[in-house]
């Protein structure tokens, strides 16, 4: 029997793990501010991978890309709350 296999390929653990921590950020970024936890310890996973590995696997990539987007919603229903709350608050005085 001939084995000409390619060699297997292992995606390190941190890379899958950037990857499900942005996710995370995606779908709790709705829940008032939860989401900025999950996105800044998935942007830290990656410098970490970036630091280890000298190409970095796509789910390192699309972890990373999904950690920006959840860090930046949750940054605008902050922002969009703080509005609305100091708006209701304003409004009340008048």
């Amino acid at each position: 029997m001939d084995n000409n296999y390619a060699p297997e390929v292992r995606t390190p653990g941190k890379a899958v793990a950037c990857l499900i921590m942005g996710i995370c950020s995606l779908v709790f970024s709705a829940s008032y501010g939860i989401g900025v936890i999950f996105a800044i310890i998935g942007l830290v996973l990656f410098g970490q991978i970036k630091k280890q590995v000298s190409e970095l696997p796509k789910m390192a990539k699309i972890g990373k890309i999904l950690c920006m987007i959840g860090l930046i919603l949750d940054i605008l229903i902050i922002v969009g709350l703080i509005l609305v709350f100091g708006l209701a608050i304003l409004a009340e005085y008048m």
